[in-house]
């Protein structure tokens, strides 16, 4: 019989170093597994979080826009925090004439959960909003609202959830814009 024959039988039991080297290699597998996971996912979070808007809306100039944690404040403060939010962005166009929210979550469905929910919220009758029913514009649906003064619109694309309020004059022209530009 070989020497590498003997080593394999069931009478010699293996080498407790190499069973401990082995496990050690398998948890540094994981740990590094990991490790890149999590990094991958930072990395994504970062860029996925990224919003943009347009610099200008129906003729109205952006005036000033807000990133970051102070925006995703912002856009928690009027949504709450049960949403998952990882970018956001509010601009305001030609003074306060428009007003723009847009937050970004991980996947489309968790935008649509929001939507759902806002929608089940203005329902319940307790915000300064009137419903004013829901269409499609440009294959897309948009939540249509009246209430302090301005239209206001809400709708989901993709990952994103965007929120418009405007002035009544500028409204249809300000949502088709919108939606070209954020497609």
């Amino acid at each position: 019989m070989s020497d590498s024959t003997q080593n394999l039988s069931p009478d010699n039991p293996p080498d407790q170093r190499r069973i401990g080297s082995l496990i050690l290699m398998g948890l540094g597998a994981i740990v590094l597994l990991a490790l890149v996971g999590w990094l991958s996912m930072d990395l994504l979070a970062s860029s996925w979080g990224t919003v943009t808007v347009p610099n200008s809306l129906a003729g109205l100039p952006l005036s000033r826009r807000t990133t970051g944690e102070a925006a995703l404040a912002e856009i928690e403060q009027m949504h709450g925090k049960e949403f998952v939010i990882i970018g956001g962005v509010v601009a305001h166009y030609g003074g306060d004439a428009a007003t723009l929210w847009v937050s970004s979550t991980w996947l489309p469905f968790m935008a649509a959960l929001q939507v759902s929910l806002m929608e089940e919220r203005i329902a319940e009758g307790r915000s300064p909003f009137t419903p004013l029913g829901v269409d499609q514009v440009q294959g897309v649906t948009v939540y249509a609202l009246s209430g302090m003064g301005q239209m206001h619109y809400y709708f989901q694309l993709d990952r994103r959830v965007i929120w418009l309020a405007v002035a009544a004059e500028r409204a249809d022209q300000s949502l088709k814009e919108l939606i070209n530009t954020l497609r």
